[in-house]
């Protein structure tokens, strides 16, 4: 999908005019879009291992329709990838809920008709263990939410300004039973 890291990242060996492969460390290998339209994201250069493999991570394309990559590295001839198809739009859920990845079942939705109260588990099993729930939280409604009901209210956490970075300003949570994961 546009945007999305591809599901399988490239992995570059080094080979000589022989096509052997060749153990360098060192080389930074580019990557770059050879065709099509859009944007390469992610870190398009790797450096080769002791083996001689550059492994690219998080590459993705933002712009629909067929791609190609070219991988280049000085002193030696650039490669070029086989066809990458890019789509615009998502594949299906798989489960009930929009969001749902395939082979997953949603337990609850979370209507969010009020915030959580401390130490209180609410009748869908969230717990505010701050305390501070009722002034940290406020209920909106989000049309966009996922919920497959009319209810499209969602919780908005408030940070305070100046919180420092690692802190928690509060800390909502649902336990899970014996038979979830």
């Amino acid at each position: 999908m546009s945007g999305s890291p591809f599901t399988q990242q490239p992995v570059i060996q080094l080979q000589d005019a022989s096509s052997n492969a060749v153990a360098q460390a060192g080389y930074t290998v580019t990557a770059a879009l050879a065709s099509g339209t859009g944007i390469l994201g992610g870190t398009t250069s790797a450096t080769t291992t002791t083996s001689g493999v550059a492994t690219f991570s998080a590459l993705s394309i933002s712009g629909s329709g067929t791609h190609t990559l070219r991988f280049t590295t000085p002193l030696m001839t650039s490669a070029t990838s086989s066809t990458i198809t890019v789509s615009s739009t998502p594949p299906p859920a798989g489960g009930t809920c929009a969001n749902e990845p395939s082979g997953y079942t949603r337990f609850h939705d979370q209507p969010w008709d009020s915030a959580p109260i401390r130490n209180v588990q609410s009748p869908l099993g969230w717990i505010d263990d701050g305390g501070n729930g009722a002034t940290a939280f406020s209920i909106i409604n989000d049309p966009t939410a996922p919920f497959p009901t009319t209810n499209h209210n969602v919780i908005a956490g408030k940070f305070k300004q100046g919180s420092p970075g690692g802190s928690a300003p509060f800390y909502v949570y649902r336990p899970f039973g014996a038979g979830e994961q």
